[in-house]
Protein backbone atom coordinates (compact mmCIF):
# COMPACT_ATOMS: atom_id res chain seq x y z
CA UNK A 1 0.00 0.00 0.00
CA UNK A 2 2.99 2.26 0.79
CA UNK A 3 4.34 1.84 -2.96
CA UNK A 4 0.60 2.86 -4.03
CA UNK A 5 0.66 5.94 -2.19
CA UNK A 6 4.11 7.16 -3.67
CA UNK A 7 5.98 6.33 -0.31
CA UNK A 8 9.33 6.84 -0.92
CA UNK A 9 8.33 9.97 -2.72
CA UNK A 10 6.61 11.42 0.79
CA UNK A 11 9.17 9.68 3.36
CA UNK A 12 12.68 10.71 4.14
CA UNK A 13 16.30 9.13 3.76
CA UNK A 14 18.15 10.08 6.44
CA UNK A 15 21.25 8.49 5.27
CA UNK A 16 22.70 10.91 3.11
CA UNK A 17 22.32 13.91 6.10
CA UNK A 18 25.56 14.07 8.54
CA UNK A 19 23.59 13.47 11.79
CA UNK A 20 26.85 14.61 13.87
CA UNK A 21 26.10 18.11 12.41
CA UNK A 22 22.37 18.16 13.12
CA UNK A 23 21.11 21.37 15.01
CA UNK A 24 18.13 19.25 16.46
CA UNK A 25 20.13 16.85 17.31
CA UNK A 26 22.70 18.45 19.25
CA UNK A 27 20.42 20.67 21.01
CA UNK A 28 17.78 18.17 21.66
CA UNK A 29 19.87 15.32 22.47
CA UNK A 30 18.56 12.00 23.72
CA UNK A 31 20.36 12.62 27.16
CA UNK A 32 18.50 15.77 27.60
CA UNK A 33 15.05 13.85 26.49
CA UNK A 34 15.85 11.15 29.37
CA UNK A 35 15.53 14.22 31.91
CA UNK A 36 11.86 13.18 31.33
CA UNK A 37 10.40 10.86 33.76
CA UNK A 38 8.07 9.76 30.89
CA UNK A 39 10.69 9.23 28.29
CA UNK A 40 11.22 5.41 27.00
CA UNK A 41 13.56 5.46 24.29
CA UNK A 42 14.89 6.80 20.86
CA UNK A 43 15.65 4.97 17.81
CA UNK A 44 19.01 4.86 16.18
CA UNK A 45 18.77 8.03 14.43
CA UNK A 46 17.77 10.41 17.72
CA UNK A 47 14.74 11.47 15.35
CA UNK A 48 11.97 9.79 16.75
CA UNK A 49 10.78 8.65 20.60
CA UNK A 50 8.36 7.46 22.77
CA UNK A 51 7.03 8.33 26.12
CA UNK A 52 4.47 6.25 28.52
CA UNK A 53 2.67 8.64 30.79
CA UNK A 54 -0.02 7.93 33.50
CA UNK A 55 -3.41 9.27 33.31
CA UNK A 56 -6.65 8.39 35.73
CA UNK A 57 -4.31 4.78 36.62
CA UNK A 58 -4.19 3.77 32.99
CA UNK A 59 -0.73 4.03 30.96
CA UNK A 60 -0.93 5.55 27.59
CA UNK A 61 1.96 5.33 25.33
CA UNK A 62 2.97 8.30 23.04
CA UNK A 63 5.61 7.92 19.72
CA UNK A 64 6.56 10.78 18.19
CA UNK A 65 8.21 10.76 14.44
CA UNK A 66 9.76 13.00 12.48
CA UNK A 67 8.71 14.87 9.55
CA UNK A 68 9.04 12.91 7.52
CA UNK A 69 9.46 9.58 8.62
CA UNK A 70 12.03 7.05 6.62
CA UNK A 71 10.87 3.51 5.91
CA UNK A 72 13.37 2.91 9.13
CA UNK A 73 11.50 5.10 11.17
CA UNK A 74 8.25 3.27 10.47
CA UNK A 75 9.31 -0.14 11.20
CA UNK A 76 11.13 1.26 14.46
CA UNK A 77 7.22 2.33 15.18
CA UNK A 78 6.37 -0.64 14.65
CA UNK A 79 8.82 -2.39 16.89
CA UNK A 80 7.77 0.32 19.95
CA UNK A 81 3.96 -0.62 19.67
CA UNK A 82 4.90 -4.24 19.31
CA UNK A 83 6.73 -4.02 22.99
CA UNK A 84 4.13 -2.38 24.32
CA UNK A 85 1.03 -4.46 23.27
CA UNK A 86 -1.44 -3.50 25.83
CA UNK A 87 -0.94 0.25 25.92
CA UNK A 88 -3.05 2.53 24.35
CA UNK A 89 -1.03 4.57 21.73
CA UNK A 90 -1.29 8.15 20.46
CA UNK A 91 0.71 9.02 17.48
CA UNK A 92 2.19 12.82 17.45
CA UNK A 93 3.74 13.42 13.65
CA UNK A 94 4.71 17.15 12.11
CA UNK A 95 1.96 16.24 9.60
CA UNK A 96 -0.61 14.06 8.91
CA UNK A 97 -4.28 15.65 8.77
CA UNK A 98 -4.22 19.14 7.23
CA UNK A 99 -7.58 22.00 7.20
CA UNK A 100 -9.90 22.49 4.42
CA UNK A 101 -10.12 25.85 2.82
CA UNK A 102 -13.24 26.81 5.20
CA UNK A 103 -10.78 26.95 7.99
CA UNK A 104 -12.58 24.28 10.73
CA UNK A 105 -13.41 21.25 8.19
CA UNK A 106 -10.56 18.28 8.13
CA UNK A 107 -8.74 17.55 5.16
CA UNK A 108 -6.66 14.39 4.17
CA UNK A 109 -3.30 14.50 2.48
CA UNK A 110 -1.25 12.28 0.71
CA UNK A 111 1.08 12.22 3.78
CA UNK A 112 -1.27 11.52 6.13
CA UNK A 113 -2.96 8.91 3.82
CA UNK A 114 0.08 7.14 4.07
CA UNK A 115 0.40 6.86 7.47
CA UNK A 116 -2.54 5.99 7.44
CA UNK A 117 -1.92 2.82 5.01
CA UNK A 118 1.24 1.56 6.86
CA UNK A 119 1.26 2.09 10.12
CA UNK A 120 -2.71 3.69 11.71
CA UNK A 121 -5.08 1.53 9.98
CA UNK A 122 -3.88 -1.83 11.06
CA UNK A 123 -2.81 -1.20 14.95
CA UNK A 124 -5.79 -1.16 16.93
CA UNK A 125 -3.58 0.42 19.64
CA UNK A 126 -3.45 3.74 18.20
CA UNK A 127 -6.66 5.75 19.15
CA UNK A 128 -5.56 9.05 18.70
CA UNK A 129 -3.38 11.15 16.87
CA UNK A 130 -2.03 15.08 16.66
CA UNK A 131 0.03 16.47 14.38
CA UNK A 132 0.92 20.12 13.17
CA UNK A 133 2.25 22.17 10.26
CA UNK A 134 -1.25 23.60 8.47
CA UNK A 135 -2.51 26.40 10.54
CA UNK A 136 -5.55 26.03 12.76
CA UNK A 137 -7.38 23.15 14.43
CA UNK A 138 -9.65 20.67 13.30
CA UNK A 139 -10.57 17.20 14.22
CA UNK A 140 -11.45 13.88 11.83
CA UNK A 141 -12.44 10.40 13.21
CA UNK A 142 -11.84 7.54 10.98
CA UNK A 143 -12.19 4.09 11.65
CA UNK A 144 -9.63 1.16 11.69
CA UNK A 145 -9.11 -2.18 10.29
CA UNK A 146 -10.85 -3.93 14.04
CA UNK A 147 -13.81 -1.11 13.49
CA UNK A 148 -12.81 1.15 16.42
CA UNK A 149 -12.59 4.65 15.97
CA UNK A 150 -9.18 6.99 15.63
CA UNK A 151 -9.22 10.59 16.62
CA UNK A 152 -7.34 12.63 14.12
CA UNK A 153 -6.32 16.13 15.03
CA UNK A 154 -4.47 18.91 13.64
CA UNK A 155 -3.67 22.06 16.11
CA UNK A 156 -0.85 24.66 14.96
CA UNK A 157 -1.44 28.32 16.03
CA UNK A 158 2.24 29.31 14.89
CA UNK A 159 0.18 31.49 12.19
CA UNK A 160 -1.77 33.42 15.53
CA UNK A 161 -1.15 36.73 16.81
CA UNK A 162 2.38 36.87 18.14
CA UNK A 163 3.50 34.00 16.68
CA UNK A 164 0.90 31.87 18.50
CA UNK A 165 0.74 34.33 22.24
CA UNK A 166 1.46 30.90 23.75
CA UNK A 167 -1.42 28.83 22.61
CA UNK A 168 -1.38 25.43 23.06
CA UNK A 169 -3.66 22.40 23.08
CA UNK A 170 -4.52 20.90 26.24
CA UNK A 171 -6.71 16.93 26.23
CA UNK A 172 -8.19 15.98 29.75
CA UNK A 173 -8.89 12.15 29.28
CA UNK A 174 -12.38 10.98 31.54
CA UNK A 175 -11.87 7.44 31.26
CA UNK A 176 -14.89 7.54 33.62
CA UNK A 177 -17.38 8.82 31.28
CA UNK A 178 -15.65 7.66 28.14
CA UNK A 179 -14.76 11.63 26.81
CA UNK A 180 -11.60 13.68 25.75
CA UNK A 181 -12.15 17.17 26.53
CA UNK A 182 -10.02 19.59 24.06
CA UNK A 183 -9.27 23.15 25.21
CA UNK A 184 -6.91 25.49 23.99
CA UNK A 185 -6.02 28.14 26.04
CA UNK A 186 -2.36 30.37 26.45
CA UNK A 187 -1.10 30.36 29.67
CA UNK A 188 0.86 34.07 28.57
CA UNK A 189 -2.07 35.89 27.91
CA UNK A 190 -2.82 36.07 31.43
CA UNK A 191 0.17 37.33 32.41
CA UNK A 192 0.80 40.25 29.82
CA UNK A 193 0.27 43.46 31.40
CA UNK A 194 -3.46 44.76 31.23
CA UNK A 195 -3.13 47.76 29.71
CA UNK A 196 -0.94 46.09 26.20
CA UNK A 197 -3.95 43.46 25.62
CA UNK A 198 -5.85 43.66 22.52
CA UNK A 199 -8.66 42.06 20.68
CA UNK A 200 -6.12 39.37 19.38
CA UNK A 201 -5.00 38.77 22.91
CA UNK A 202 -7.42 35.44 24.01
CA UNK A 203 -6.56 33.43 27.20
CA UNK A 204 -9.09 30.65 26.02
CA UNK A 205 -10.55 30.22 22.18
CA UNK A 206 -13.55 29.12 22.54
CA UNK A 207 -14.77 28.31 19.13
CA UNK A 208 -15.99 24.91 18.87
CA UNK A 209 -12.57 23.72 16.78
CA UNK A 210 -10.62 24.72 19.41
CA UNK A 211 -12.82 23.44 22.75
CA UNK A 212 -15.00 20.54 22.45
CA UNK A 213 -15.76 17.57 23.77
CA UNK A 214 -15.51 13.64 22.24
CA UNK A 215 -17.35 10.44 23.28
CA UNK A 216 -15.19 7.60 23.18
CA UNK A 217 -15.94 4.23 24.64
CA UNK A 218 -12.86 3.57 26.30
CA UNK A 219 -13.21 0.12 26.81
CA UNK A 220 -14.43 -1.02 23.35
CA UNK A 221 -11.05 -0.36 21.95
CA UNK A 222 -9.00 -1.27 25.28
CA UNK A 223 -10.16 -3.97 26.24
CA UNK A 224 -9.49 -6.18 22.79
CA UNK A 225 -5.17 -4.99 22.95
CA UNK A 226 -5.09 -4.88 26.90
CA UNK A 227 -8.16 -7.26 28.61
CA UNK A 228 -7.38 -5.88 32.02
CA UNK A 229 -8.65 -2.91 31.34
CA UNK A 230 -11.10 -1.05 33.10
CA UNK A 231 -12.32 2.60 34.06
CA UNK A 232 -10.63 3.71 37.73
CA UNK A 233 -13.80 4.67 40.52
CA UNK A 234 -14.83 7.71 39.82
Amino acid sequence: SGDLLGFAKITRDLTDRKLADDPYLKWFSTDRAKRQVTFGGRDPSGFHEYHIFVAEGQKFLVISLSWRVSQAGLLWAQRVLNTNPTLPAILVNHELLAIANDSVSPHEVAYGLMLWENLIRFNDQIFMTVNGHFHGSATLVKTNDFGNPVIEMVVDYQMAYQGGNGLMRYYEFDLTNNKIHAISFSPWVPRKPRETLNSFDQAVLTQKNHQFTLDLNFANPFNRFAPNYKAPDP
